[in-house]
């Protein structure tokens, strides 16, 4: 089902007979929102996100006597913790209305996006997750909590340059907004509707599922890629006198070497700990480690490149350094920029 600017343009000026000046506005903010988030990751259904978020609020000004006479009349069925959260009759009466006042627009997605526009559901898709969001973070809303989460979640937004990493960002910004709703609650001694946290959850599994996906991106990747990323590793966790060394055409052992300096014996099994987690946790898991804690030198063997990591006195001492001809040092400079630049940005951010 698609609609035309024209049909938009109709039902945008239907509803906006429906609702108070203030209702309207939020209504047009949460449009405007739903477009600009929508425009990048859902071209396609720019019409259905506009009507969704067109009409996720027509019940939201009904009375009381108002929403149980469409509870009849639809025979919409309330648990007790429903008929306890008036706050949330508009989102379970308002896809109905949407069917008999606005039957044109009684698509699925539509009426799916605006039962689940305010605690959501744990099986909600992105589209429904779109106008949620676009509820709490439109430009109206003034309370600091949204304007936190609007901030973060067009920055991390900006940034993706995938599918995938859209989604990551609504995902995330989503479970930000349903905790500050838990939060809320419980700050002021209430009680919240119990599919608040179990949408969360499931939002939650969301991410967790996708990291375990998305994090094994060096299972198979080249010895030099390998190499690299260990070496950026431990800059990051701030390894002195970090050399990387090309041995392919030197040794049947191994590709790479890289040789490293700790500040301290704590330093030295902290990054050698580092090193192991981070690329088991992108998908290569070492050989063998080999030196206990305490004893200046901790080998870690990932097969194509190998890892020493010393004390200061351990590198002096054992001088790996000098077995490996000059040219086959790699100039790592260019990880180092790259590293500071991460750093910068998130200095920037914070």
């Amino acid at each position: 089902m698609k609609f035309t600017l024209n049909e938009i343009d109709i039902l945008r000026s239907e509803v906006g007979k429906r609702l108070s000046e203030k209702r309207f506005l939020h209504t047009l903010g949460v449009e405007e929102m739903a477009v600009k988030i929508g425009e990048k990751c859902m071209p396609d259904k720019l019409d259905k996100l506009r009507a969704a978020a067109l009409l996720h609020d027509v019940s939201k000004e009904y009375s009381e006597a108002e929403h149980f006479e469409v509870v009849e009349k639809h025979k919409i069925s309330l648990t007790d913790e429903d008929i306890a959260s008036p706050a949330l009759w508009h989102s379970l009466t308002a896809a109905a209305v949407v069917s008999d006042v606005f039957s044109d627009f009684a698509d699925e997605e539509i009426l799916s996006a605006v039962h689940n526009h305010t605690v959501g559901s744990p099986d909600m898709s992105l589209f429904d997750e779109i106008i949620l969001l676009s509820d709490y973070i439109e430009e109206g809303r003034t309370y600091q909590m949204c304007i936190d989460v609007r901030r973060e979640f067009l920055r991390d937004f900006e940034k993706a340059k995938s599918a995938d990493e859209y989604a990551v960002a609504i995902h995330k910004a989503v479970v930000t907004a349903l905790n500050n709703t838990i939060n809320e609650f419980v700050s002021r001694g209430r009680s919240y509707h119990e599919r608040t946290k179990t949408t969360r959850d499931a939002m939650l599994a969301k991410l967790e599922r996708f990291k375990m996906e998305n994090t094994k991106d060096l299972i198979n990747c080249d010895s030099g890629t390998l190499a690299c990323e260990a070496v950026k590793i431990l800059i990051e966790k701030k390894a002195l006198d970090v050399k990387l060394f090309d041995v392919r055409e030197k040794s049947s052992i191994t590709d790479y070497y890289i040789n490293v300096t700790g500040r301290s014996m704590t330093q030295v099994a902290s990054l050698a700990d580092e090193v192991d987690a981070k690329l088991a946790e992108r998908g290569v898991n070492s050989l063998r480690t080999e030196g206990k804690r305490g004893n200046g030198w901790i080998l870690v063997d990932f097969g194509d490149v190998i890892i020493n990591v010393f004390d200061k006195a351990s590198r002096e001492f054992y001088n790996l350094d000098r077995h490996f001809p000059e040219e086959s040092q790699i100039d790592i400079s260019d990880l180092v920029a790259e590293v500071d630049k991460k750093f910068e940005i998130n200095n920037s951010e914070d």
